[in-house]
């Protein structure tokens, strides 16, 4: 008969690396947030005949507003945690960007295209909290392959176990947390941007261009993820109490 601690332990091992393996993906993902800008231009035209109170512009600076935008009346906008893209048409011409997050805006010399974009303070709060949980998560993997490949008895036992619920709830604990940032502040990721650009939009016409951005499925296989890390840290615990009380460690 296959002992029951065992089985927790494999569980827990499987359930970390299909964790493992989801927190990878949305870390190289663009998809945290996305935007279809199609019919934004019409949008604010509309808004701007039916209420122009609303925008508080004269047409024609809503028209200089809206070249601001700078190719973004159109195609769709995503972004994660490293880069965002940018995907248009401009003047029949099929454009698709897509500029890392860095600490300062740079562009290509051949091209003069957006190579790097200065990123919010909160991205980078974002980065750290993803890379943190990626470190607790491989140290919680490997102390629950070693758990399963090595028998442990007596304190070094309950010692291991200790180990591999604290590495799994400090993973899930900075997963979440980045998460939580990302959804409260995904809206405003190119605050930034708007606010050193030469002729910025203004505020009421960039409010209509944040709102059509939403979280996307980078963000919730995110928080997949970390559920995993939590349910394979309750299957270890089980394992533990199961296996300390069969080697008679409390």
């Amino acid at each position: 008969m296959v002992n029951p601690a065992f089985l927790f332990n494999l569980m827990g091992v499987v359930l970390l690396t299909i964790a493992f393996v989801l927190h990878i993906v949305c870390l190289a993902t663009p998809y945290y947030s996305v935007a279809n800008m199609n019919g934004f231009a019409k949008e604010v035209i509309n808004v701007a005949r039916t209420d122009s109170s609303r925008l508080g512009i004269s047409p024609q600076e809503m028209e200089e507003a809206l070249q601001s935008l700078s190719g973004m009346a159109g195609g769709s906008i995503n972004f994660g945690m490293w880069k965002f893209c940018l995907t248009t048409n401009q003047e029949q011409q099929d454009i698709h960007l897509c500029p890392l997050w860095k600490g300062e805006t740079t562009f290509h010399k051949d091209t003069g295209m957006l190579k790097t974009l200065e990123s919010e303070g909160w991205i980078r709060g974002v980065q750290a909290m993803a890379i943190l949980g990626t470190i607790f998560l491989v140290f919680a993997l490997s102390s629950a392959v070693v758990n399963v490949v090595i028998k442990s008895k007596g304190d070094r036992l309950r010692l291991l176990y200790l180990f591999i619920l604290f590495f799994c709830a400090t993973a899930a604990v900075f997963i979440i947390i980045g998460d939580i940032i990302m959804s409260a502040k995904y809206s405003s990721a190119f605050d930034l941007m708007m606010l050193k650009t030469e002729n910025p939009p203004p505020p009421q016409l960039y409010e209509l261009f944040t709102k059509r951005f939403s979280l996307s499925w980078g963000f919730a296989l995110d928080i997949v993820s970390a559920a995993f890390v939590l349910l394979a840290g309750a299957a270890h615990f089980i394992a533990g109490r199961i296996a300390n009380s069969s080697s008679g460690v409390i």
